[in-house]
């Protein structure tokens, strides 16, 4: 939970870009979990299915 935390709503309210947020927020997630390893395409769109859902949502924590 801390890492959706961090990494959703930290950067959405960093960047006042909602398409600048996204794209930090799926890389950054990403680039946390491997570094500079090709396993990185890997988790890529994994992140960016867990940022598109908060971007649809803003909220953390709600499932229904």
């Amino acid at each position: 939970m801390f890492e959706e935390a961090a990494f959703r709503t930290t950067i959405y309210r960093f960047f006042k870009n909602d398409k600048i947020a996204y794209i930090v927020s799926c890389v950054g997630f990403a680039w946390m979990h491997t570094g500079p390893n090709p396993i990185l395409i890997v988790y890529l769109p994994m992140s960016i299915v867990l940022t598109s859902i908060y971007h649809r949502r803003r909220v953390l924590g709600k499932v229904y």
